[in-house]
Parts: structure tokens; C-alpha cells; sequence
């Protein structure tokens, strides 16, 4: 993640990287609140954000959202489902979308199989799922789009003032 100001000038700058592999980042939005928010696929083991930040290693964990404020200092991070064998292999990076909605919350679109735990819940049809999470990283919601179990989504735009997904 990089941040410039309005002249084009570097403010800060953070890598997120894993002692066990490759992070790959989705997307990025920033709220009105003053949070930016990345979307990736974070491989198990010890995760390093920038050189102020190590979240231990973690062993199955993969898809997940990340809140930073704007001067760049983490927050908090939030995987999609459980830390179990069974999420890691029901969520995929295909079709994984971050978008924001009017009342700030961020919406992480990801396509899940059969199985994965999300809360109290498993998902019992595949397809693509609405992560809900609100500025303090509470799931508020998990709903799956009706579409066909084997689309994916690419993108999507959730108008400010209307609240109607595109």
C-alpha cells in the first residue's frame, strides 16, 4: 500500500508479506471515515505488515480484509471463515471484489463452495458471497447473490446514496 499526497509525493508506504508465501492484493477502497481497506489472499504463516506489525502464523487462513487509518497504522484484519482446512479450500481468490456502500461499511465479495464456515453458519451452496464488515471489523452480514454457482464476480460499484449494487 502507498499513499501520496495531492502534489504526488510519497507519504507512506507498507508491505504486506508472509513468511510462508505470495499475499496478493484484490482491491482497496477508502471510507469517509478515514479507513482504507485491502482485500487479498494472505498465505499462512507468520504475516508482516510493513516493519511495525507481525500477526503470528497462522496455518490455514487465506482470504481476508485489512483496515488501515490514513497515516498507514494497522487496525485489524479479518479472515473469511474459520481457521480450517475446510475454509481454506472453500474460499478462492477468483471473484474476490471490495467495494463500499453509503454507510461505510466495506463489502468483500468472495466465491465460496459447500462448507465454509462463516460465523455460526456454513455455506451450503457454492457460489458468491456479500462479506459484510463495519468500520470496527464486525461481520454484519453474509449473504450469498442469487447467480449461478458458477459465476464469478469481477467487479462491482455499490452507489453511495442509493445503496444499489452494480
Amino acid at each position: 500500500i502507498t499513499s501520496y499526497n495531492c502534489s504526488g509525493q510519497m507519504r507512506w508506504a507498507k508491505l504486506i508479506a508472509s513468511s510462508a508465501g505470495e499475499c496478493v492484493p484484490y482491491g482497496i477502497v477508502a471510507d469517509s471515515l478515514g479507513h482504507i481497506y485491502v482485500a487479498g489472499y494472505f498465505t499462512n504463516g507468520t504475516l508482516h505488515i510493513g516493519y511495525d506489525t507481525t500477526i503470528p502464523g497462522l496455518v490455514y487462513e487465506d482470504e481476508g480484509l485489512m483496515q488501515f487509518d490514513t497515516s498507514g497504522h494497522f487496525k485489524w484484519v479479518r479472515y473469511v471463515g474459520d481457521n480450517t482446512l475446510s475454509t481454506a479450500l472453500g474460499s478462492y481468490s477468483f471473484g474476490s471484489v471490495l467495494t463500499m456502500d453509503g454507510y461505510n461499511n466495506a463489502h468483500f465479495f468472495n466465491y465460496m463452495k459447500h462448507g465454509v464456515h462463516i460465523t455460526m453458519s456454513l455455506t451450503s451452496i457454492g457460489g458468491v458471497y456479500d462479506l459484510v464488515y463495519s468500520p470496527s471489523g464486525t461481520l454484519l452480514s453474509n449473504v450469498r447473490l442469487d447467480l449461478d454457482s458458477q459465476w464469478y464476480l469481477h467487479g462491482a460499484v455499490i452507489d453511495p446514496v442509493t445503496n444499489k449494487l452494480y
